[in-house]
């Protein structure tokens, strides 16, 4: 009897578990507007199997399990449809990029290759991952550390350690810790503006402009702080930026990238916005594959 009566009280759990994600995932998806992080578009024919750099943008790593393989099929969030790669997936990118001699390297790499000026002689790839949540932290670096593979993490630094769209964001005592390693580098995602006004993003918002300076300056205020320099990197929350706002940044010798489809060379100029891929499953086959060789 004992038994029976545990087993009905698992199977409770399990389903009231499952009903609580379900309804926070839900909220998120009704709070969520038109505009998405998305890379639109496929690879140009010139750039397919072409030396140069591409970076990749992730934003979750979940496990596949029993519960991550049941709120997929009760919601349709973008969280989980479009905006997470289970851990295999994301190994199984990694190893396909690996076996066919694309060679992972850091932003300053990166930097340092464009500026020299010289032809690429090979394919190379820079692993990014926006908003920094705990997915990331707890599946994708470690997997990333075994492979001794660098990558950048672009936190929305005014909400840190909370819940955001449905996931949980890494704290800044996580950050502070994982920025010792060498591997990882610290980049914004602005500080409190990754939302949307009328389908827009914050950050393009035309009365928006002197909020986006000070939102800009708090963010490298807490990246002193917290880990003792400010950040050289920011990525725009969904692609969208504003000649003004770049110009902004650009004067202040951030490094800037957009959500558009496209390789960097030696012919880049760092002084715009630098293209990114979000990796999902149609930009993976439509732009990753065609462009390794």
């Amino acid at each position: 009897m004992a038994k029976l009566w545990h087993r009905l009280f698992v199977v409770v759990f399990l389903v009231l578990s499952v009903l609580v994600i379900k309804n926070t995932y839900q909220k998120s998806v009704d709070q969520e507007q038109d505009k998405k992080d998305v890379s639109e578009g496929t690879l140009k024919k010139a750039e397919q199997r072409k030396n140069g750099i591409m970076v990749l943008c992730y934003h979750r790593i979940v496990k596949d399990n029993l519960s991550n393989n049941i709120i997929r099929k009760l919601t349709n969030n973008s969280q989980i449809h479009e905006y997470a790669i289970d851990v295999n997936t994301f190994q199984n990118q990694l190893d396909y990029l690996k076996k066919r001699g694309v060679r992972f390297i850091s932003m300053q790499q990166m930097l340092e290759m464009v500026k020299k000026g010289r032809p690429l002689k090979h394919q190379y790839a820079v692993l990014t991952f926006d908003d920094f949540d705990q997915t990331v932290h707890d599946n994708g670096l470690p997997i990333l550390k075994a492979y001794k593979i660098p990558c950048t993490v672009f936190t929305v630094t005014g909400i840190t350690g909370s819940y955001h769209s449905g996931t949980k964001l890494v704290s800044w005592s996580q950050i502070k810790h994982m920025a010792n390693n060498r591997l990882i580098t610290v980049g914004l995602h602005t500080n409190n503006l990754h939302y949307l006004l009328h389908n827009q993003s914050a950050v393009i918002t035309a009365d928006k402009y002197n909020e986006f300076k000070q939102d800009y300056r708090e963010s490298q205020k807490l990246m002193v702080h917290y880990l003792g320099k400010e950040a050289a990197f920011f990525a725009y929350p969904y692609g969208s930026e504003t000649p003004r706002v770049q110009r902004y940044l650009d004067n202040r010798n951030v490094t800037t990238f957009s959500l558009n489809i496209g390789l960097i060379n030696e012919q880049t100029d760092i002084t715009h916005s630098l293209p990114r891929t979000m990796i999902d499953k149609r930009t993976w086959h439509n732009v990753v594959v065609p462009w390794v060789k």
